[in-house]
């Protein structure tokens, strides 16, 4: 029997370990998420007091296992969007969305966590802008990400902008930027801040908890719409980070992000 070419035998070996990763996710997915909702639900019970009266100590301690088993349910389902993305086993499920619409959900959700820790929430909305073709759901998630990292690095008394408006330059694409008032980020991690895992680690930046995936998820998602994102920011002045997607047109289109 001929054997296979060098070339055709490593090409082989990568597929097979991608068939196995992806079954390996697969199995650890729900592996994972079966006894964390198991969990959930017995701490739920027991909150309640089905198994009986509570002192005060113990429902503490109930709500600090709750609150960490939410935690761990995000990175868990975290990891596994962000695979999943990056192996290319995501299909987008298109429709015409309303970006202002989106982001006023999206802003809603956030409200309560923002006023806890002080910051106020603004939206500068464009409402002459056509409809986007994109998945809603995905396209909430991405939003959801840079939200929720422009409220935990915000100071106390800050404020979240978001605005959507037409790009300058191109008018096939629509523009959101998320501005927040917080600690900024230095040019030198520019380049590397969308990567998974990544965090800044200095002594102001480790106080905040994260798993370093949601610039990653966020990164992918729109680009996996032909958009585009990045950001502006500068030291103890705040950061901007922007994304771009194309607008609805009619008929076949293959365009992809235009240079920032």
């Amino acid at each position: 029997m001929r054997r296979k070419p060098p070339v055709q035998r490593g090409r082989d070996r990568i597929d097979e370990l991608e068939r196995m990763k992806t079954e390996f996710l697969a199995i650890a997915s729900h592996k994972l998420r079966t006894p964390l909702a198991t969990v959930k639900n017995a701490l739920g019970l027991v909150s309640d007091g089905s198994a009986g009266p509570l002192n005060e100590d113990q429902r503490k301690f109930l709500r600090i296992a709750d609150r960490n088993v939410d935690k761990l349910a995000v990175l868990i389902n975290d990891f596994f969007l962000l695979s999943d993305l990056e192996s290319g086993y995501v299909e987008l499920l298109k429709a015409e969305v309303d970006i202002n619409e989106l982001i006023e959900g999206a802003l809603a959700a956030f409200s309560r966590p923002a006023k806890a820790c002080g910051i106020s929430l603004r939206f500068e909305p464009d409402k002459t802008l056509d409809k986007v073709d994109a998945d809603e759901y995905k396209i909430v998630q991405a939003l959801n990400n840079l939200i929720s990292n422009a409220v935990k690095f915000s100071r106390k008394g800050g404020t979240v902008t978001v605005t959507a408006s037409m790009h300058s330059r191109d008018k096939d694409f629509i523009q959101v930027s998320v501005k927040d008032a917080g600690i900024g980020i230095a040019k030198e991690y520019f380049d590397r801040i969308f990567d998974r895992f990544q965090q800044i680690d200095t002594a102001l930046t480790r106080k905040f908890s994260g798993s370093g995936l949601g610039l990653a998820i966020c990164k992918r998602i729109i680009e996996l719409h032909k958009g585009k994102v990045w950001l502006e920011s500068e030291l103890n002045k705040g950061s901007t980070f922007h994304f771009i997607l194309p607008i609805k047109r009619r008929g076949p289109s293959s365009r992809t992000a235009i240079d920032k």
